[in-house]
């Protein structure tokens, strides 16, 4: 939503029922604010005078608050969002009643100060009609739904997105019962309707009582090690986790979708590293046809390493380590023998130069694979 110049709305994208919800507030609040002034000594009042502004009030509120998209159908209603225009609209009504009212009120007998206290009471009666709605709504999704329930760990934005969602979408096949947050700053809070109970200490507790079976990760920029702990609890407790995409991502899903974004935990997440695609046609160019040489062949890299690149035909491949019962083992695995008994296995040291240098004048490779190294550290240390 947004006070900007946007496209203009047929009437039947425009919801009536929020507008005449919001002329009854100005109908209460205009009469209201001149009992106000007058300490509600009615002899002294002149509520019939105030209803002079009342229509000046709902047309503005109308005009003002369809050029605002106030009104559009499809808002969610006690958004923030929704309140910030809402604000904006009451004070732009408020003002231009202000105006004419210094300049011909004395005349008509209507005080500026009625003007000026209706704009506060119209506002928190719209806003209270906006509480109102949303809350009904809520409780009407979670009646007619038959969600399961479950524990959002997570306060911030990313947590208010989601049980926003979950809460107001009656399709959702989930619905938040807690929350819980690592942060002691955040107990005792409610994230919509939602309580947060407590930290991951009290997860197994809160599940139990609860009913709750999964667990749903909504936090920006997890640390590897509050991930790691995170799972390690939830395993303790028996639940099952799903992880909520990063904000970004998350804002520009649509309704229908939002219960599909929950994902499981992705390994290359929890270890904070990209995943490598394998362009199998470059690598096919370069193997097939050609002498391919692997160092450290018998070893737990170079064996797998030999076995991929078998499948791309190579014309020779070369399966060289110094230890020959790891090299049987990757024969077996390559050849299904392990006979040790054709030119493709050799038994040489890479360290050693002479041997090294011989092997490649003699067999001459076109690409080489080094997989050879010492790799158990405290030993070699």
């Amino acid at each position: 939503m947004s006070l900007r110049r946007g496209r203009k709305f047929p009437i039947k994208y425009i919801s009536s029922r929020e507008f005449a919800k919001d002329a009854i507030a100005w109908i209460i609040a205009i009469p209201l604010a001149e009992m106000i002034r007058h300490e509600f000594e009615l002899e002294h009042s002149s509520t019939a005078r105030a209803f002079i502004i009342v229509p000046f009030a709902v047309c503005l509120q109308w005009l003002i608050g369809t050029g605002a998209h106030l009104y559009r159908v499809g808002n969610i209603r006690g958004s923030f969002e929704e309140l910030k225009v809402l604000a904006v609209t009451v004070l732009m009504v408020g003002w231009c009643l202000i105006l004419p009212v210094v300049l011909v009120g004395p005349a008509l007998g209507i005080s500026r100060g009625t003007t000026t206290i209706s704009i506060p009471l119209a506002l928190i009666m719209m806003a209270g009609f906006r509480y109102l709605a949303r809350t009904r709504q809520e409780k009407s999704v979670l009646k007619q739904q038959v969600a399961e329930p479950v524990i959002v760990f997570g306060a911030g934005p990313l947590a208010v997105h989601l049980n926003d969602q979950l809460l107001t979408d009656p399709d959702s096949p989930m619905h938040p019962v807690a929350a819980l947050d690592d942060s002691d700053m955040n107990h005792y809070r409610y994230i919509r309707t939602v309580p947060v109970l407590g930290t991951l200490h009290d997860l197994s507790r809160v599940a139990n009582f609860h009913g709750a079976k999964v667990l749903l990760i909504a936090v920006s920029d997890m640390s590897v090690e509050l991930h790691r702990h995170v799972l390690a609890a939830a395993e303790k407790a028996g639940l099952d986790v799903r992880f909520f995409p990063t904000l970004k991502p998350a804002l520009f899903y649509t309704k229908s979708a939002a219960p599909n974004t929950l994902r499981n935990v992705p390994v290359e997440e929890l270890i904070q590293r990209k995943q490598v695609e394998t362009h199998v046609a470059d690598i096919a160019g370069y193997v097939s046809g050609g002498r391919v040489l692997v160092t450290g062949a018998g070893g737990s890299i170079g064996s797998k390493l030999c076995l991929q690149l078998s499948k791309f035909n190579p014309q020779e491949l070369i399966m060289v380590d110094r230890d020959e019962t790891g090299l049987q083992h990757t024969q077996l695995k390559v050849r299904g023998n392990g006979l040790l008994d054709t030119r493709e296995v050799v038994l040489p040291d890479i360290r050693d130069a002479t041997a090294i240098l011989e092997l490649f004048e003699t067999r001459r490779p076109d690409l080489v694979f080094h997989a050879a190294g010492l790799k158990h550290l405290p030993k070699l240390e």
